[in-house]
């Protein structure tokens, strides 16, 4: 949706550092709690030639929030469900040690 915004009111063609302010301004304060505290990329990349460029402020940072938005668990209500198992009349040790190491493993 942003991406649409920047492309009709023809912000596609501002500098990355203006982008990325769009981008925060956008946020809204939840957000800018969230994209500040996404830990920073590298300052600067070689490139072929050798020579250090600096990064696309707007893109790492839509880059690090689209990562830390696309994991749907949350580890709190993991390890909730973890705690709350138990092994059930009938369900034989294997299938519980099965069951609970699938929920172990995001704990």
């Amino acid at each position: 949706m942003l991406e649409t915004h920047l492309l009709a009111s023809g912000a596609t063609k501002f500098l990355p550092q203006r982008r990325r302010i769009i981008l925060i301004h956008c946020l809204g304060t939840e957000g800018q709690r969230i994209l500040n505290t996404l830990p920073a990329d590298a300052a600067t990349t070689p490139t072929a030639s050798g020579t250090p460029t600096t990064p696309n402020v707007y893109d790492v940072a839509l880059a690090a929030l689209r990562q830390h938005l696309a994991s749907s668990s949350n580890v709190v209500v993991d390890c909730y469900w973890f705690h709350c198992r138990y092994q059930s009349t009938g369900v034989s040790v294997a299938d519980f040690v099965v069951a609970m190491r699938e929920l172990a493993s995001v704990c």
